[in-house]
């Protein structure tokens, strides 16, 4: 502070600021000093500011005979209508919230030592913070001294920053005690990575390889012998990149397959060996496949040392929002650790990796959840260019499969042939004459884009009803991963969601994008938000919100070819989930009128037999068929 020679420093703000950091004051410790997690920092300091704000001003409140003598002029009353059209005015107070940065105003992270009030007078301000994942590498203090909307100035004095730090680690700490508690059981096969022939079933990444710098998005692991270790003990190892745009670029995913899936009530815990090239942390999310995302809290955080410490969760109670959510109807099977947090890009260890799982005290928990999700995913099903028979069948099977489901006393036996009937009668789902589901058997990698020859099927990377942000096809959008649609017409595209999908097709070569004209372009990126949406105007009928045609024999005629790499989301919003893509041999007009029956006016009943305006909640008849809303 500057207290000997009675100084301190003195900083202005605005009148009428557009943000509350226009004007901020940042006390910066050097980069040499930059934060750690974990560490806890201490900032003390004498504050005060020339306006505190200003009172509350209650307003004037009078009786209606008042205010009508008001109005009225009655000199015997002696006031006007001006003294009484006080409007009351609350009390403002001045305060300055505060961030995470690493040089002065370069951002790191939104909260710091919280909200400093300033009065008229001095006073002493301290608070102490503990630094995690988001604010590591940070070495600035930022205050925002533009909450307050006023012109003001703000007065700081005996400034000190504390920053108490936990012995760093040297030597790997004792492995935990890997015996698994009576009533538990481990869902993991080969976490110790120790058998050559087990595999790592239970692991996927998005792993940026050092070797070659390109990404590889869900693949297995890579299995390394422990760089610090001579006895070759085996773990798995991810690679993250430099210059992450979000903490989830790259993830490590620990799943378990579909039967095994997670219920809303089950009791879990992750137990595991860990440590990076450079300490950082993780945060965790639920997901259902690997890149399904579904909830943004599962395990807690994951801290990583230079060397082996053990990460234990704790007993985590699966909640329904872990299950699932509007937009991913789960079910909840993978955790997802986001591992971008070190700008430099980092190497990350896992070993000896349990995922245990605590039996049910009620045995049809587990029933009842998949039940739950079959309802959910039937309920979801579009009825686009279906048969009405095999629509309405799926309607009928949920119908029957939530009195089931509501039913308190249902047998396991009740339970699994209620989730069958809804699932067959979902598989059983047909379309009209001249369409076909567009499915993953139809994605292949060919051998060039000139000469693909035959292809090698390769699958789908995201699934319908399933995964949300790059929902379907290629996560990669390789040049020569394609589903081949040059032999129909149309391609439709229905799907949930609070934005428009994007289109990626007929990619010429590796990373060839969309210029601003045909000629000048070497992929289709169908897409109404793009700056240069001239493949949107040409190829694409947007039918409603939710349905898209893609004219593929356009795109034959221009190109020879039509072929569908990836379907992503808009940017960075909202989630996209496609839950319907077809193909057919019909026309626009004939899906047209497809849509104009489904929008005709229609008869709605509820269960009594009574005519009603709209849906409600529950069983409804609409046009003779039944319709059920949750």
């Amino acid at each position: 502070g500057f207290n000997a020679l009675n100084y301190c420093i003195v900083v202005g703000s605005n009148n009428n600021p557009s943000q509350a950091w226009d004007a901020q004051f940042f006390i910066t410790v050097g980069e040499e000093n930059a934060f750690q997690q974990g560490d806890k920092v201490t900032l003390t300091m004498k504050v005060k500011a020339a306006s505190a704000g200003t009172p509350a001003v209650e307003g004037v409140k009078w009786t209606q005979e008042e205010i009508d003598a008001a109005e009225e002029g009655d000199p015997a009353f002696g006031k006007t209508t001006d003294d009484w059209k006080v409007e009351p005015v609350a009390a403002t107070t001045v305060k300055a919230s505060t961030q995470q940065h690493l040089a002065p105003g370069a951002y790191k992270h939104y909260a710091a030592v919280g909200d400093i009030n300033f009065t008229e007078d001095w006073e002493e301000f301290k608070n102490t913070f503990t630094v995690d994942g988001n604010g590591a590498t940070s070495y600035t203090i930022a205050l925002n001294l533009s909450e307050y909307k006023t012109a003001n100035l703000y007065y700081f004095d005996d400034i000190s920053v504390v920053v108490e730090r936990e012995e760093e680690l040297t030597e790997d700490v004792e492995l935990y005690d890997k015996s698994i508690p009576e009533g538990w059981s481990d869902l993991i096969v080969n976490g110790d990575f120790e058998d050559a022939e087990g595999g790592v079933a239970n692991f996927v990444a998005h792993d940026f390889v050092t070797f070659d710098g390109e990404k590889q998005e869900f693949v297995a692991p890579r299995v390394i012998a422990d760089p610090n270790e001579a006895n070759n003990n085996k773990c798995i190892v991810v690679t993250t990149d430099a210059n992450p745009k979000q903490d989830y670029d790259s993830q490590l995913f620990i799943t378990v397959p579909e039967a095994q899936h997670f219920n809303e009530g089950d009791v879990i815990r992750l137990r595991m060996r860990v440590k990076a090239d450079v300490a950082q942390s993780a945060g965790t999310q639920c997901h259902a496949a690997p890149g399904s995302y579904i909830f943004y809290q599962c395990a807690g955080d994951v801290t990583f040392k230079k060397v082996w410490t053990n990460f234990d969760s704790g007993e985590i109670t699966v909640t329904k929002q872990m299950m699932q959510s509007n937009s991913n109807p789960g079910p909840f099977r993978t955790i997802a650790l986001n591992l971008s947090k070190v700008a430099a890009g980092n190497n990350i260890y896992f070993d000896d990796v349990q995922l245990l799982i605590k039996e049910p005290e009620d045995p049809t928990i587990g029933l009842r959840s998949d039940l739950s999700i079959a309802i959910t995913k039937g309920s979801a099903a579009s009825d686009f260019m279906k048969t009405e028979d095999s629509y309405n069948a799926v309607v009928d099977a949920v119908d029957e499969g939530q009195l089931v489901l509501d039913n308190s006393e249902a047998t396991a036996d009740e339970l699994q042939a209620a989730t069958k009937a809804i699932n067959d009668a979902f598989a059983g789902l047909t379309y009209v004459e001249g369409y076909t589901p567009v499915t993953a058997a139809m994605f292949k990698l060919y051998n060039s884009v000139d000469e693909p020859g035959d292809g090698v099927a390769t699958g789908c990377a995201y699934n319908l009803y399933d995964s949300v942000d790059m929902p379907y096809g290629d996560g990669n959008v390789g040049e020569k991963n394609w589903a081949d649609l040059s032999a129909y017409d149309e391609l439709v595209i229905v799907k949930s969601g609070d934005t428009y999908p994007r289109i990626l097709m007929n990619r010429l070569e590796a990373g060839g994008q969309q210029a601003a004209t045909q000629e000048d372009s070497k992929m289709l990126d169908i897409n109404d938000n793009a700056g240069n949406s001239w493949s949107a105007d040409k190829y694409q009928t947007i039918v409603d919100d939710n349905v898209f045609i893609i004219n593929l024999k356009a795109i034959v005629e221009d190109y020879g070819f039509a072929r569908l790499h990836s379907i992503k989301k808009q940017g960075w919003a909202a989630g996209v989930t496609v839950t319907d893509l077809i193909v057919g041999k019909g026309t626009t007009t004939e899906i047209g009128s497809f849509v104009a029956e489904k929008a005709a006016p229609k008869a709605i009943f509820n269960v009594a037999g009574q005519q009603i305006k709209s849906l409600q909640k529950g069983l409804n008849i609409v046009n003779g068929a039944k319709v059920y809303v949750k």
